[in-house]
């Protein structure tokens, strides 16, 4: 029936359908900067905060107390990966 439908014999008609979109009230942004040693979270009280070396190992892991944190890191010159949550950030320590 397709391919007598593709000979235009048989009219098909097509009928669009309406796509309501869905808002999350609960999406939560959240701010990472590092400088001079300091990881500043914003916004990710309650959240899990995961460092990581370029290896994808991890390197400490603590849960975020309060929306507005500052967090003095001891860590080894390079590359790191900080995810709070879902939000996934760069770090260079020089």
């Amino acid at each position: 029936m397709f391919s007598i439908s593709l000979l235009g014999e048989i009219p098909i008609g097509v009928k669009a359908m309406e796509v309501a979109d869905i808002v999350s009230s609960g999406f939560q942004e959240i701010g990472i900067s590092y400088t001079a040693g300091r990881l500043h979270v914003s916004g990710g009280n309650g959240l899990l905060l995961s460092i990581y070396n370029v290896a994808g190992e991890c390197v400490s892991s603590f849960r975020v107390e309060g929306n507005d944190k500052t967090y003095d890191l001891h860590l080894l010159k390079g590359c790191y990966i900080i995810k709070v949550g879902n939000t996934v950030r760069k770090i260079s320590v020089c």
